[in-house]
Order: structure tokens, then C-alpha cells, then sequence
């Protein structure tokens, strides 16, 4: 969880030759993790003030909300539609079924997810989450609803690989997106949970207006499923827009550039040692007192 706020703790620190001291005189430095170098906001052009950027209109904040409604929403879509799967496929437990699938897929999917992260970059894998619901709910939507271009036997096949499909890629996108937003204030994460709320509303009404407008139930079911792709469209292209703000990228490069102070050590001793009361433990802040080695100006991050 990160926690932007500015301290302005200085750990005892001497005048003079420029060192800080601690107690008897003791100096003491620390380097970046990894041999990173610290952030120095000089290297950001679209900070105002030397602080960190606004999040303009709430733009970043209405686009991880999609971001949380494109990821609930396939899946969303393939239960809402029971009615039409229970008259193409007569007799079957058509909803009970995709919702095995999808838990089970989902699942296996969480269990590799340390495989995918490091088999593919952030970008990546949010770019496979929506092509695989994109695709499969287009397919869905022509192939299966419009045409019928299955027997009824291998179309309930078909849905439920389709089902699988969504399974994998909104899983995915789903733990990227938490990612991403973990790295943001943490009201950008409440907005992502938001998202998914809201999905479930959105569905629902989508699937209440084509069946009220559009008295072919096939023909209602098809509009219904490619309306979704066009929130899943929708979803990506803000999320592409924003992820190239001055407020993401300023977050982005200080959590690349995360410093461990060498009171940390300490403070994370304690807390393993049981006293927790007067710790936080777990939470990046901006310090505004860099070591003496850092240029002036510069902001390092400080996990406790």
C-alpha cells in the first residue's frame, strides 16, 4: 500500500562538512535498491512545483474505474444472458456450468500468475486481457448468436472454452490493474473496486434495454454482446490515454526508484521483535529530507 505524504524528519543532522550524524558522530549513507539511483524531481519536466502532479479532471481516477468495470464485465455479460442459453440450450444447467468454468479457470490462472509476470510486462498483459474479451465476445455475439454457426451440442462447447477464455485474460488484467493501482494514491484503488460494482449494473441495465427495444431475442442477445465490447473498447482507450499522464508517470518512476533508509532496518527489526505500537509498517511515504549525498531538491521514497 503507498502512502504519499511528506515527512520532514531529519535524522539528526550536523551542520558543517555536510554528513549526517547520528548520536556520537556516526556517518552513515544508503544507496538505492538494485543500485538504482534516487528520484530526483528535476528528471520530471511536468512536475508544477516541485510536487507531485494533479490528477487533471480525475481522468486517471474514471479510467481505472473502467479499467475495473472491462474486467468483470465479459463474464458479467455470459451469466446476464441466461434466458437466451436456457431457450438455445433446453434442459441444461447453462449458467451453473459457466460459473464452474470461469471459477475454476480463474483460479488455475491466480496459481501461474508469478509466470506471467514475469513472462510478460504490465502493457502486455493488460493488452491480452482485452484482445481475449474483445475477441471472445465478438465471436460469441456473430458466430454463435447471430449465425448459429454450431450444432447445439458444439456450441455449448464453444461457450464454455469462450468462458474459459474470459476466464484467463480477465484474471490477469485483474491482478495487473491492482497492481498498477497499488502504485497510485490509494483512492485509486478504492476506484478500481468501484469499477467492478459497477460493472454488474451496467450489464444488467445493457441487457433490460435491448430486450425491451429489440423483440427478437437473438437478435437482442447479439446487440447486447457487442455493446459490451464497446465498453471493453472504451475501457482500453482511456486506460492508454492515461497511462501517459504527468500523474502516472510521476508515480511510476519514484516507486521505480524506491531508497531503503537505514533506519528501516531498525524499525523492521522491531516490528518482527513484536512491538508494533508506535511502527508503520508496510507504507511508502516521500521524504523531504534526502541524505546529504542526494542534489538538492530530490525526493526519496522510505519504506517502513
Amino acid at each position: 500500500m503507498m502512502e504519499a505524504s511528506e515527512t520532514g524528519s531529519s535524522n539528526g543532522r550536523g551542520g558543517g562538512g555536510g554528513g549526517d550524524s547520528n548520536g556520537g558522530g556516526h556517518t552513515s549513507s544508503y544507496e538505492p535498491l538494485e543500485g538504482r539511483r534516487t528520484f530526483d524531481t528535476a528528471d520530471s519536466p511536468e512536475l508544477d512545483g516541485g510536487g507531485p502532479p494533479k490528477d487533471r479532471r480525475r481522468l486517471v481516477f474514471f479510467a481505472l474505474m473502467t479499467a475495473g468495470v472491462g474486467f468483470v464485465l465479459p463474464y458479467n455479460s455470459f451469466i446476464i444472458a441466461a434466458d437466451y442459453w436456457q431457450s438455445r440450450f433446453p434442459g441444461q444447467s447453462v449458467a451453473l456450468d459457466m460459473s464452474m468454468t470461469y471459477i475454476i479457470v480463474a483460479l488455475a490462472t491466480v496459481l501461474l500468475n508469478n509466470v506471467f509476470l514475469t513472462l510478460a510486462p504490465f502493457r502486455v498483459r493488460v493488452a491480452f486481457g482485452y484482445a481475449v474479451s474483445f475477441t471472445t465476445l465478438v465471436f460469441v455475439a456473430l458466430c454463435e448468436v447471430a449465425w448459429h454457426m454450431f450444432t447445439a451440442k458444439t456450441a455449448y462447447s464453444v461457450n464454455l472454452a469462450a468462458v474459459s477464455l474470459v476466464a484467463m485474460g480477465c484474471t490477469i488484467q485483474q491482478s495487473s490493474f491492482y497492481g498498477f493501482a497499488s502504485m497510485l494514491p490509494k483512492q485509486y484503488t478504492q476506484a478500481v473496486m468501484a469499477g467492478e460494482s459497477l460493472a454488474g449494473f451496467l450489464v444488467s441495465s445493457n441487457r433490460v434495454v435491448t430486450k425491451l427495444l429489440i423483440k427478437s431475442d437473438r437478435a437482442s442477445t447479439a446487440i447486447f454482446f457487442l455493446t459490451s465490447t464497446v465498453y471493453i473498447a472504451f475501457s482500453y482507450v482511456l486506460h492508454s490515454i492515461t497511462t501517459h499522464s504527468p500523474f502516472v508517470r510521476y508515480y511510476m518512476k519514484a516507486c521505480a526508484k524506491i531508497v531503503l533508509r537505514p533506519d528501516d532496518d531498525h524499525t523492521l527489526s522491531e516490528t518482527l521483535d513484536g512491538d508494533i505500537s508506535s511502527t508503520r509498517y508496510g507504507v511508502l511515504t516521500l521524504d523531504s529530507s534526502p541524505p546529504v549525498h542526494m542534489p538538492p531538491g530530490s525526493t526519496a521514497l522510505s519504506f517502513r
